[in-house]
């Protein structure tokens, strides 16, 4: 792990970028936190949360687009990463205005 990418995998990068998704409503339920510890595992989602909550706004989104490069470099991985975002918004049963505007930011950020 180095100091600029602070993922040693794809699943740590996955976590992140759940994570990330999972407060762009500023709402992260427990039902989209139950959702990404039954993907990723608790140990995990707490590492990449705690790593999320250390970062401003803007740290987050540098960390992504620092690392996406090299674990978004085929248009599958890119496609399996925005369903897992999708999945994720629907799961509290309101996917929001703010969150589908979200998908298409993610489309474009990915």
């Amino acid at each position: 792990m180095s100091s600029e990418n602070p993922f040693d995998n794809q699943t740590e990068f996955n976590c992140y970028v759940a994570v990330y998704a999972a407060y762009v409503d500023f709402n992260f339920s427990d039902d989209e936190r139950e959702r990404i510890t039954s993907v990723f595992g608790c140990e995990l989602f707490e590492k990449m949360h705690a790593l999320y909550l250390d970062q401003s706004d803007y740290g987050s989104l540098k960390l992504i687009l620092e690392a996406k490069d090299q674990f978004i470099n085929t248009e599958d991985l890119k496609n399996d990463l925005l369903t897992m975002i999708r999945n994720l918004f629907s799961v509290d049963g309101d996917f929001s205005k703010l969150e589908k505007i979200q998908v298409s930011f993610f489309q474009h950020l990915l």
